[in-house]
């Protein structure tokens, strides 16, 4: 029955998106963000399928920006190219919510991070991280401290690395946390 689901949301929206259209566009964002949280797959789907010529305003450029670095972060699609991101970095650096703002710096961060230029993204994180203290936003916290420890932990700085574990954990927004061989680390699933 899901899978019915799944196909029956997909197929609409792709023939929604084939109108071309400026408002169904913005539809289509909303209804990406929407998802991004319990179905990323569908998400990256429909934004897959924008087309992007025609998203004329900056705010629609940006979140389309935001919201395709965070679907293809969150399908483990490790992105090393910048353009992209720094599309939303620019826009919420000045615009927008300041959840959009530490999101955007987040997913700037992990494309630092998988481009192993680990001073450039933890610069990024203490930006996202200086907001999401001020949103009292945990679980994005608990994503900013993780990078963080998989950072330091492989630059072999396990001092400074256990000290974001200890934070997560103190801060119960990840309790019993269990550091695993390959310098991840372990919270019932691993994250």
């Amino acid at each position: 029955m899901y899978h019915i689901v799944r196909l029956f949301l997909v197929v609409t929206i792709s023939s929604v998106l084939l109108t071309g259209c400026n408002s169904n566009t913005r539809e289509l964002l909303q209804s990406a963000e929407q998802l991004m949280s319990s179905r990323p797959d569908s998400a990256l789907t429909i934004l897959q399928n924008i087309d992007t010529a025609n998203i004329t305003k900056q705010k629609e450029q940006a979140l389309f920006a935001l919201l395709y670095s965070q679907a293809l972060d969150k399908n483990n699609i490790n992105v090393k190219e910048r353009t992209t991101i720094q599309t939303a970095v620019n826009y919420y650096s000045n615009h927008g919510s300041k959840c959009h703002r530490m999101l955007a710096y987040y997913y700037m961060a992990r494309i630092e991070q998988h481009n192993k230029s680990y001073s450039d993204a933890i610069l990024y994180l203490v930006k996202a991280e200086n907001i999401g203290l001020k949103l009292k936003d945990h679980f994005y916290l608990g994503l900013i401290y993780r990078s963080f420890f998989e950072i330091l932990y492989n630059v072999h700085n396990s001092v400074e690395s256990l000290h974001y574990a200890t934070s997560l954990i103190q801060n119960k927004i990840i309790p019993d946390l269990v550091l695993s061989t390959d310098g991840g680390f372990w919270a019932g699933e691993h994250l």
